[in-house]
């Protein structure tokens, strides 16, 4: 399946989970933080997609310390975990640049 397909039907659900749970601008605004420290980061998205090197809960910790001093909100843990567990990780960055798109219209 096309990574940007996945990336998409990733990014829509997660809107939705962070909508109904009322949390979409917070996670619209850590959203744009995490992908602003990406982009000037390498090092650090490539930390958090490799999940053979580095484990779980050190991942995690890097997402908390990029939105610091604010704590991580549950709704971007949550689908990072997902997609951990589905082995989907590559398409973390790609899915929350989707969200964003989605979150402006």
């Amino acid at each position: 399946m096309n990574g940007g397909i996945i990336a998409d039907r990733y990014a829509r659900a997660f809107y939705m989970f962070a909508d109904r749970r009322g949390a979409a601008d917070t996670v619209y605004g850590q959203v744009r933080l995490l992908l602003s420290v990406m982009r000037h980061l390498p090092k650090f998205r490539k930390a958090l997609e490799n999940m053979r090197a580095v484990p779980l809960g050190q991942r995690l910790e890097l997402l908390t310390s990029a939105v610091a001093p604010s704590p991580l909100c549950d709704e971007i843990e949550s689908i990072y975990r997902m997609m951990d567990e589905k082995g989907r990780l590559e398409y973390f960055q790609l899915m929350m640049l989707d969200f964003l798109e989605i979150y402006m219209m």
